[in-house]
């Protein structure tokens, strides 16, 4: 059976119409909540006592919150990407590729 552009315009308009399809409204009250806030993990607020160890003495306590906060971001971050599974024969988008004859 071969497709047509009509047939493929067709099944366009039927997705579209099944997408404006509404939610039940119990769903509707289950997706509206908001999730609870993840707990950070305690790698952040070790990583700020390892720098708050190392250059107190440099950093007001602006800058120390704010490290922190960024280290709470980051490890909540980390906790996803660990998550993330990868098979084996997955690559990286990039290969990395010395300039050395360049520099010579």
């Amino acid at each position: 059976m071969s497709s047509t552009r009509r047939d493929f315009a067709r099944s366009l308009a039927i997705a579209g119409a099944l997408a404006r399809v509404t939610v039940p409204l119990a769903a509707a009250d289950i997706l509206a909540q908001t999730p609870p806030t993840p707990v950070p993990p305690p790698v952040g607020k070790a990583l700020t006592e390892v720098v708050r160890a190392s250059y107190a003495q440099h950093l007001d306590d602006a800058e120390l919150a704010r490290i922190d906060k960024d280290f709470q971001d980051y490890a909540s971050m980390l906790v996803r990407f660990r998550k993330f599974e990868l098979a084996n024969a997955d690559e990286p988008d990039f290969t990395f590729a010395s300039l050395t004859e360049r520099w010579t």
